[in-house]
Parts: structure tokens; sequence; C-alpha cells
């Protein structure tokens, strides 16, 4: 990491000098001035194809939950406008008779 930064990797002594050499990557880590190095792909054909071993299929089961619930609840506010609606039939039908 210091190697592609303009500055020397500080010597921390004594019994907290892991979590100072922590604390001093994260600094550099959240530096805007600080422009890290990026890797991609020059032609993404060469890349290996992505199977389902290699998804998170605990963050695909959790977007499926949410998506269910959402279409259950719209299901739910359908039928209560149609109630709503035959509601409104009614009162606009006694108030003209």
């Amino acid at each position: 990491m210091y190697n592609h930064v303009e500055q020397r990797p500080p010597a921390y002594k004594g019994t907290d000098k892991d979590r100072k050499t922590v604390e001093g990557l994260l600094k550099l880590f959240l530096n805007p001035n600080i422009e890290l190095l990026t890797f991609v792909a020059v032609d993404i054909s060469r890349l290996p194809p992505v199977s389902v071993d290699h998804m998170d299929t605990s963050a695909l089961l959790q977007e499926l939950a949410l998506l269910r619930s959402e279409v259950r609840a719209t299901g739910t506010v359908r039928s209560e406008l149609e109630e709503m609606k035959v509601v409104a039939t009614v009162c606009v039908s006694n108030t003209a008779t």
C-alpha cells in the first residue's frame, strides 16, 4: 500500500502497534486526496464466468423474500381499493335516492 503512496509507513512501537497500524491504513484508504489503484479487465471476455457457487445466495434469497412481501402488500392494497370502490358506489347510490 505504501509503495503507491508518497508516504512512508510509520513505525509504531508498544502494545497497541497493531491497532495503530490498522488506523493508519484506514486513514489512507478513506483519504479522498489519495488515489488508490484500480484494477479493471481490458477484455471482459477473458474473465471466467460466474457460477452459482460464487454468488452470495443469502443476499439473493433476502431480495426474493422482500419482493414477495411487496407483491403481497400490493395485493392487499388492491383488495382494499376494490372494497372502497364498492362502499363509495353504495354511498353515492344511497344519497341519490
